[in-house]
C-alpha cells in the first residue's frame, strides 16, 4: 500500500493541490485532498501525514507520523489525547500569516485612533458631526508584546506612520530584524506600560504567556492608552479589559481573538463604542500570499522529511512553539 498525505483545507486553489501532489509523488506518497471533514478523518486513519487546522481531524491520525498545522498555534493539538503517537513529529505554519495579520493591525490602529467605529455607527444614524477628536499614529509610542513574525511586520509597516517610538517585548531580549527601537524581555514590561499609546499583543498561548496581560498590567496603562489582540485570548484578562473599556479607564481595544469565541450574545464588549471585535479571522487562508507561503513551507518539509532531515519548521511540544 502507498504511504498517504491527507490534506483537510476546504477551497484549496487547484494550483497548490498540484505543487503539493508533485512533491509527494517523487516521494512515493499519493495525496488525499479533502473538503470536509467527514471525508477527512475517514482517510485521515491510515495516513502517515495530515496537513490541515483541525483537532478532531489530528486526533484521528491515529498512525500519523507527522502532524503539520497550517495554523501558527498548536496549543489545541497539544491537549492530551489529541496527538495519537508521542513520536509524532509536528510542525506549524508561523511565519506564512504576518503579512495579513499586520494588516489587520494596521488597519484596527487607524480605526481606533481615528474614531471609526463611532463614526460608522453615526453614518447609519445619520448624524453629522465633524468636531470629535481624533489621534495619530505619528508620535505615538506602540509597545509589541511578541516580536516573531506577525509583530515584526507590524512594526515594519507601521514605521511608515512615524511613530514617536516602537517597543518590542519577548522572551529573549534580542531585536529580530532590528525591527525595534528598544527591545526588552516580558519580565520588564511594566516599565513601559505607562508611557505607551497602542499596545499590541502577539503572543501565542504558552504557560508563559496565559494571563501575560493581567488585571495588574492593565491597570499600569494610561486612559488614553489602547490594546489591540490578535494572539491568543488567554493571554488577556478580558473581564478586566472589559471593566476598564465600560469606566472609560481605556481609550479602546479591538480583539481578533478572545477568551470564549464566538463571543457570547450578552457579553458586554458588543455594546461599547470603544471595542471593536473581529470572528478570528486577521490570519485566515484567504490572501494568495497567505496559502503559497503556507504550502511551500509544508512542500519545503515534506522534502525533509522525506530526505531524513530535521524539519525546519519542528514544534517544541514542551515550549508549545
Amino acid at each position: 500500500m502507498k504511504k498517504k498525505i491527507v490534506v483537510l483545507c476546504p477551497g484549496l486553489p487547484g494550483r497548490y493541490c498540484d505543487i503539493i501532489n508533485d512533491t509527494a509523488v517523487n516521494y512515493g506518497f499519493i495525496v488525499s485532498f479533502c473538503d470536509d471533514s467527514e471525508t477527512a478523518l475517514r482517510e485521515a486513519a491510515d495516513a502517515e501525514i495530515l496537513y490541515g487546522q483541525s483537532a478532531e481531524f489530528i486526533r484521528a491520525g491515529k498512525k500519523a507520523r507527522w502532524i503539520c498545522a497550517m495554523s501558527a498555534g498548536v496549543e489545541e493539538y497539544l491537549k492530551p489525547g489529541v496527538i495519537a503517537n508521542p513520536d509524532c513529529l509536528l510542525t506549524n505554519s508561523s511565519g506564512s500569516y504576518g503579512v495579513s495579520i499586520a494588516e489587520h493591525l494596521v488597519m484596527v490602529t487607524l480605526m481606533l485612533l481615528r474614531g471609526q467605529k463611532t463614526f460608522m455607527r453615526e453614518m447609519d444614524q445619520k448624524i453629522w458631526n465633524p468636531d470629535r477628536r481624533m489621534r495619530s499614529i505619528k508620535n505615538s509610542v506602540i509597545t509589541v508584546a511578541g516580536t516573531g513574525d506577525i509583530g515584526r511586520n507590524y512594526a515594519q509597516r507601521i514605521r511608515a506612520f512615524e511613530p514617536k517610538e516602537i517597543i518590542g517585548i519577548n522572551r529573549s531580549g534580542r531585536n529580530p530584524g532590528k525591527m525595534f527601537d528598544r527591545i526588552d524581555t516580558a519580565s520588564n514590561t511594566d516599565r513601559y506600560l505607562d508611557i505607551t499609546d497602542v499596545l499590541v499583543l502577539c503572543l501565542p498561548e504558552t504557560k508563559e504567556t496565559r494571563g501575560f496581560m493581567s488585571k495588574e498590567r492593565l491597570d499600569h496603562l494610561s486612559p488614553e492608552a489602547y490594546v489591540i489582540n490578535v494572539g491568543r485570548g488567554s493571554t488577556l484578562d478580558q473581564k478586566a479589559l472589559t471593566q476598564r473599556l465600560s469606566e472609560k479607564k481605556l481609550a479602546g481595544a479591538a480583539l481578533d481573538v478572545m477568551e470564549t469565541e464566538p463571543v457570547p450574545d450578552d457579553d458586554p464588549l458588543w455594546n461599547l463604542d470603544s471595542c471593536i471585535l473581529t470572528p478570528h479571522i486577521s490570519g485566515k487562508m484567504t490572501l494568495d500570499c497567505t496559502i503559497d507561503k503556507n504550502v511551500r513551507m509544508f512542500c519545503e518539509d515534506l522534502v525533509n522529511y522525506c530526505q531524513g532531515k530535521r524539519l525546519r519548521y519542528l514544534v517544541d511540544k514542551n515550549r508549545g512553539y
